[in-house]
């Protein structure tokens, strides 16, 4: 018997309304350390049409793949989540289809192959989809079932959002337990936060998702040669209390070429400051997870008791 192979896994979106603030580079690199050093099964949802996740993450699919069929091909034969969100009400197994394994290759010569990771891939036509009634994302990701290609359950379901507000966006979030917000030290940074922040907060009042919660902010591309970069991150780690995650990630290099290689930095380079820094923030995500996991059961435990 097929079951939802993501019934029980822990759903983050990875939201800005701003764009260039590391969102892509945050999933892709988070992914590869929940993979890596916690041994989860993670699946990565791409609703960005930049698709910029999907090239990243599927780099070695797509160039295997265009290698014997021409390049430009891998998205025009490929099912995307543009056709999935088209169909779903005619063809709920298509999106079974469209979840691609994603093929790493890491350095000393070792063969591209599957660690974890899988991708349901965006593309270009997200910019003009629609969803259509009852067709939400949170029906999107039920659908995906355990299969003898994929007899895992998945812990953890990542969103990679575009940095505008859309219906997409929305329905991303109702399907979520926590955001994950990046940002980076800037004037309109604290703008940025405090208005998505608002945005959180109308999709628990407007929406069935009511327990929607903001698992942190941190700042990427943070350069400690500026005293700019300081000054913003005393101010939001002072004005954001707690929901401020104190570990910022550092500007580097090696960042920006894992990605074009298509391998996280916790196989590609594990020893570079962005790499570490990647690691302590997911420690602190899961940190975060647990504590409220440990709340809500001991919430139960006392409305028993009463």
């Amino acid at each position: 018997m097929k079951t939802n192979s993501t019934k029980n896994a822990v759903r983050i979106a990875v939201c800005n309304q701003k764009g260039g603030v590391g969102k892509t580079m945050s999933c892709f690199n988070i992914a590869g350390v929940l993979a890596r050093d916690y041994k989860k099964k993670v699946l990565v949802v791409d609703i960005d049409s930049q698709a910029n996740l999907t090239k990243s993450m599927l780099s070695e699919n797509i160039m295997e793949y265009e290698a014997e069929h021409g390049i430009g091909t891998w998205f025009a034969d490929h099912i995307t989540l543009d056709h999935v969100i088209e169909h779903l009400p005619h063809n709920k197994d298509l999106v079974n289809q469209s979840v691609i394994k994603a093929k790493i290759v890491i350095r000393g010569g070792n063969p591209a192959k599957w660690r974890g990771i899988d991708v349901l891939p965006g593309s270009r036509n997200l910019a003009v989809t629609q969803m259509y009634e009852n067709n939400d994302m949170d029906e999107i990701i039920s659908h995906i079932r355990r299969t003898v290609q994929r007899p895992y359950e998945y812990d953890f379901v990542l969103f990679d959002l575009p940095p505008a507000l859309s219906d997409l966006s929305a329905v991303s979030l109702i399907a979520s337990d926590y955001v994950l917000i990046p940002a980076t030290a800037d004037s309109n940074a604290m703008d940025g936060i405090s208005e998505l922040m608002e945005t959180v907060e109308n999709v628990r009042i407007n929406s069935t998702n009511k327990n929607l919660q903001i698992l942190g902010i941190f700042f990427t591309n943070y350069d400690v040669r500026y005293s700019y970069d300081s000054q913003l991150y005393d101010i939001a780690r002072d004005t954001l209390g707690d929901l401020f995650i104190t570990t910022p990630v550092r500007r580097g290099s090696a960042a920006k070429c894992s990605m074009q290689l298509g391998c996280p930095l916790a196989w590609y380079k594990r020893t570079c400051p962005t790499a570490k820094d990647y690691e302590k923030i997911t420690k602190e995500i899961i940190a975060r997870i647990d504590s409220v996991k440990q709340e809500k059961t001991e919430h139960e435990k006392r409305s028993v008791q009463k």
